[in-house]
């Protein structure tokens, strides 16, 4: 499959050309990681994000005196690690590989140096990404409802 049409698989991709797809193409790496290999850790730093071809991602943390904590079971056309490419700072959780997962790597230096380049290519991206994340936070606001709501009858 061509570079661009495994980019267009990713709901964070579909509303890009052609030659958006083939920029972005060309600083994508592709990468295998085997059951239980570690993508990385909470409190590293975000070097780059991924993309999930196929398998299965944890995203979880580890809660002193319980131990893991998964946050999500994520797979193929999910995001992971794009936190780190918007704001630079640490990992704030641990990715650990569920199932045999293939991924597209997009280095943050690389991405930010396209985004310098090609604005528009920056506009699509970056409001996409924040699209994901603003839904992402709209999920977590929801789930702490239900845990105040179930912490109240307990």
């Amino acid at each position: 499959m061509e570079d661009t049409t495994r980019l267009r698989a990713f709901p964070l991709f579909a509303d890009l050309g052609e030659r958006e797809l083939a920029t972005l193409a060309s600083v994508t790496r592709r990468q295998s990681f085997n059951d239980g290999e570690r993508v990385f850790s909470e409190g590293e730093p975000g070097r780059a994000m991924y993309l999930v071809e196929g398998g299965r991602v944890r995203i979880s943390k580890t809660l002193p005196g319980m131990g893991e904590e998964a946050l999500a079971i994520i797979g193929p056309g999910s995001v992971f690690g794009e936190m780190a490419v918007l704001d630079g700072s640490p990992r704030s959780a641990d990715a650990i590989v569920h199932e045999h997962a293939e991924v597209l790597v997009l280095d943050r230096d690389a991405l930010h140096g396209l985004f310098a380049a090609d604005h528009e290519l920056a506009y699509h991206v970056l409001s996409a990404m924040v699209r994901t994340v603003a839904g992402r936070l709209r999920d977590m606001n929801e789930k702490l409802v239900t845990v105040f709501l179930l912490a109240r009858f307990c």
